[in-house]
């Protein structure tokens, strides 16, 4: 019991942690939602677009992620994840008390302003970009998982896991 203990307590104090996602049965189901939502309604209409099914398993690296507080990109290594190393990430980094997902969602994918179709490319303008939106209607992506986290300075960070990226 005691060799247990000294292993649990050794592997928490070094970090080696998994988070679980601490997303609500409701807030999953309001993600899907509009996730879906606007990928069927994305122009030009795709005939491969597939709807988003939840994924735990990215939520809960997603909810690994948001405790870092940042907006740089990256989440962490599990073996045998189902994805490996084709993931896609959305994050969202804001000084606000509450979390609207749906606003998030949209503020991800109101970048579709800098998208230009003629050209099949994104071209932002300085300082901004439409990565996120590319993300949220990739036609070949078919899992989602997200988590949150309200840091301690203030800020409130969203991240969400995409597979295949």
């Amino acid at each position: 019991m005691k060799v247990v203990l000294l292993f649990v307590c050794s592997w928490l104090a070094l970090g080696w942690t998994e988070a679980t996602t601490n997303v609500t049965a409701q807030e999953r189901e309001e993600i899907l939602r509009y996730h879906n939502f606007l990928r069927g309604n994305a122009p030009p209409s795709a005939a491969n677009m597939l709807p988003l099914v939840w994924n735990d398993e990215l939520a809960d690296q997603a909810q690994e992620w948001a405790l870092n507080c940042t907006i740089e990109h990256g989440y962490p290594e599990r073996p045998n994840s189902t994805f490996g190393t084709h993931v896609g990430q959305n994050i969202w980094l804001r000084p606000v008390a509450n979390i609207n997902l749906t606003e998030v969602i949209q503020d991800w994918y109101d970048e579709i302003d800098f998208y230009n179709w003629e050209e099949t490319r994104c071209k932002p303008p300085p300082g901004w970009m439409c990565a996120h939106y590319t993300q949220v209607v990739w036609a070949s992506t078919t899992d989602v998982g997200c988590g949150y986290y309200h840091c301690p300075n203030g800020h409130a960070v969203v991240v969400c896991n995409y597979g295949p990226q």
